[in-house]
């Protein structure tokens, strides 16, 4: 057993030393970095959507939601007026982050919605484990509820603590960031993440990783996929809002049409609106267009680009005019 002499000499030593001062150093970097850089660095749109929600009120009669090419026939919809707000972002996020970013959206609204449009591909068959899941999801979304939330989703305590730590060392979070303007060089893209020149497998790891075997047998024990839990956890929460939702699916290339998988989603989206009140699944508005009218396949430009957006736009406003007929 240490005598007392020892351990008063050893706290000395300690005190006498430079580790107190690194600890304080480091404690006061990272106390800069969270009050006054994390939000300056605020670089995609998933981090500026999270960093304005709570700055903007809300008392929107619409809210507008979807992927990006949600985000791209919504953005200019609310330029000077305050009837509609625009939460769409990207596919990335999945139904995980749509969900979370309306939850947020109804915690700093003076008033609840009367609708939600949702645009974009069927947000249906994922797991948070695509190449973006890390930059867009885990480094985004990390109220404590939210961690915790996911975790167990997710069924991985990896999953979570990173999300942990992104929560708690600002300096992890905008490290890109701070190597980009420090260095003026980095190895991966600072608003996506994604290391440069790199082709990652779709989950974002090594594919015969242990990681990778153990997710993979998870997904294979799964009952139901992630973004279907929070879809009908995103219904639940419109239910209770009374806001009902429309889905309006994104435009189709001619190509692209008849895959499998999408086409799947799709059926599925509309067995799933016809027995939900709560959902309309907008068929009206399902647009095909020539492989020559997508810049990648997806997303819309040109006269299509112009044709749709008159067509979403025409529809929105429609049910503005209903909302405040009521």
């Amino acid at each position: 057993m240490p005598s007392h002499s020892s351990t008063s000499s050893f706290s000395q030593r300690l005190r006498g030393s430079a580790f107190p001062r690194v600890v304080l150093a480091i404690l006061l970097v990272e106390l800069v970095a969270h009050r006054s850089l994390v939000d300056r660095f605020a670089s995609h749109e998933v981090d500026v959507l999270l960093r304005d929600i709570p700055r903007g009120g809300g008392d929107a009669r619409v809210v507008l939601m979807g992927d990006s090419v949600g985000l791209q026939f919504f953005k200019d919809l609310m330029t000077g007026r305050d009837d509609v707000v625009v939460l769409a972002s990207n596919q990335a996020v999945e139904m995980t982050g749509h969900f979370y970013a309306l939850h947020r959206y109804l915690q700093h609204a003076t008033t609840p919605p009367e609708a939600i449009v949702f645009l974009g591909k069927p947000p249906l068959g994922y797991n948070l484990e695509q190449v973006y899941t890390e930059n867009y999801v885990q480094r985004c979304f990390t109220n404590w509820t939210e961690i915790a939330e996911i975790g167990v989703a997710k069924r991985s305590p990896v999953f979570a603590m990173k999300m942990v730590a992104y929560k708690s060392i600002a300096t992890f979070r905008i490290r890109l960031h701070l190597q980009a303007a420090l260095t003026g060089y980095t190895n991966a893209g600072v608003s996506t993440g994604k290391p440069v020149g790199v082709v990652a497998p779709a989950s974002g790891a090594d594919e015969h990783g242990l990681m990778h075997v153990i997710g993979d047998w998870i997904t294979s024990r799964r009952a139901q996929d992630i973004s279907d839990e929070y879809f009908e956890r995103f219904i639940e929460l419109s239910d209770r809002i009374d806001a009902p939702i429309y889905y309006i699916p994104a435009p189709l290339s001619e190509q692209h049409r008849n895959r499998v998988a999408s086409a799947s989603k799709r059926d599925r989206l509309a067995a799933l609106a016809r027995r939900t009140p709560q959902l309309h699944y907008v068929e009206d508005l399902q647009r095909i267009y020539p492989k020559e009218s997508f810049t990648d396949g997806i997303h819309v430009t040109g006269d299509a680009f112009s044709l749709f957006r008159r067509d979403v736009r025409a529809f929105v406003e429609q049910l503005l005019s209903d909302a405040q007929a009521r």
